[in-house]
């Protein structure tokens, strides 16, 4: 069974929608100045406009990507500078810029040499006439892709996201987005009615106490699966601050325990409310 990543999609909140264009050209600029504060905070303001705005052109993914690794391999992170350019040219082949230098340029061409492996990316809930897609191409999900960088936009149209992620893919590996759009709960239709509840015996009344104690148990259960749900969403931000791999790949380990541990509460949580309305 693969390791489960488990991410959570932030609603965006901000007065006006930036200009991922603009926002290209701030970050290249940056990039090609070695202005590491600037760089971050262009790539931060980027990942807000993608879930504010419209889908995300290809192209402009591919050159802020390919900024991003030109950044890495000029800080000292040649790991993630490879696995930046091999995305940049996963959706745009033609990305490269002769300004960045032929040192950077031998990296970029090893990195795309390389032969990527594949992951999963599993996007959920999506409300009802909602478009989701991964790298500004509409898809539904599941779906498999290679791995490395990635965007996931969600909105009532292709022309609006309300929610995006980006996010590291590794290989073999799969990446739920958690988007919060909708409730995951079952819907009132869906829950028992009390026709459907046999009745409780007349007696004897201890009969009713082991059923009692399956709910409390399953609303143990349900308190500890969010409190890992919420450990585990608080990850995103060490992989968002993290500035070298060994630090993303540390918060992605923690990130997957707490995920595994939420989803067995959970399960827990399912079958001793089942049992409450059996017995």
């Amino acid at each position: 069974m693969s390791p489960l990543l488990l991410a959570l999609l932030l609603p965006v909140a901000r007065a006006a929608c930036e200009d991922v264009s603009v926002l290209v050209k701030d970050l290249e600029q940056a990039t090609l100045e070695g202005r590491t504060e600037a760089v971050q905070e262009a790539l931060g303001a980027l990942r807000v406009a993608f879930g504010c705005g419209p889908q995300a052109d290809p192209t402009l993914l591919g050159r802020m990507w390919l900024a991003e690794g030109v950044h890495a391999a000029r800080t000292g992170d040649p790991r993630f500078a490879s696995i930046a350019f091999a995305s940049a040219a996963r959706v745009a082949p033609d990305v490269w810029n002769d300004a960045y230098g032929p040192e950077v340029r031998s990296m970029y061409d090893a990195a795309v040499a390389k032969r990527p492996g594949e992951g999963q990316v599993r996007v959920s809930p999506v409300p009802e006439g909602y478009v989701t897609a991964l790298d500004g191409t509409q898809v539904s999900f599941p779906t498999r892709t290679l791995e490395g960088l990635h965007v996931v936009q969600v909105g009532p149209s292709g022309n609006r996201a309300v929610y995006a992620s980006v996010f590291y893919l590794p290989p073999g590996e799969t990446f739920f987005v958690l988007t919060e759009l909708g409730d995951a709960r079952p819907s009132v239709a869906e829950a028992p009615t009390p026709a459907q509840i046999p009745a409780a015996p007349v007696a004897p009344v201890p009969a009713r106490r082991p059923a009692r104690a399956w709910l409390v148990s399953g609303g143990v259960a349900a308190a500890l699966a969010a409190g890992s749900a919420l450990l585990a969403v608080h990850q995103d931000a060490a992989m968002e601050e993290a500035t070298r791999m060994d630090d993303l790949d540390a918060a992605f380990q923690r990130q997957k325990a707490w995920a595994w541990t939420s989803y067995g509460c959970m399960g827990l949580s399912a079958v001793s409310v089942g049992l409450f309305f059996a017995l």
